[in-house]
């Protein structure tokens, strides 16, 4: 089963490469796979969201543009290591 899961995954990035090549895009957001993924495939800028309810991620994008996946199980061991640093 995993593998299987793990072939789809990598089938619909493929895929959605391929279309945004054909359409001549920067790159693809996109989300609801419950794999989140801040990548490149060669010129073509590859985003997903993952979802809130299984993998707890999102997306968000600075001022700047750049981009970057949250994790909300990273975002409380920083709360936990800076609560640690300050008392």
């Amino acid at each position: 089963k995993v593998k299987s899961a793990v072939s789809y995954i990598s089938d619909f990035e493929e895929e959605l490469v391929k279309f945004a090549r054909t359409r001549k895009c920067d790159g693809i957001i996109c989300g609801h796979i419950h794999h989140p993924a801040n990548t490149y495939y060669d010129d073509i800028h590859y985003l997903n969201s993952g979802d809130w309810v299984e993998t707890l991620s999102a997306l968000v994008e600075d001022e700047e543009g750049n981009w970057e996946v949250l994790r909300y199980e990273d975002m409380l061991m920083n709360e936990k290591s800076e609560e640690r640093l300050c008392s």
